[in-house]
């Protein structure tokens, strides 16, 4: 499922990434809380977005989204 970005976001990786994020009517939001070990945000989230590319991605950038629920 394609969604749009609830939000900018900056890219650090050069490796593709999920990151947890919730999804509602304006889009994917990324939440905070993103490593491994952080089960309150795993247990939030709606599923991952993957961003494979580093740079910006501006609010309403189309992003892949895998939900969990």
């Amino acid at each position: 499922v394609r969604l749009p970005l609830a939000h900018d976001f900056t890219m650090k990786s050069d490796r593709a990434t999920f990151f947890k994020a919730k999804f509602d009517n304006e889009g994917a939001t990324l939440l905070d809380g993103q490593g491994s070990s952080m089960i309150y945000s795993l247990a939030m989230s709606s599923g991952f977005v993957l961003l494979s590319k580093k740079g910006v991605y501006d609010k309403g950038d189309q992003v892949e989204c895998f939900v969990l629920r």
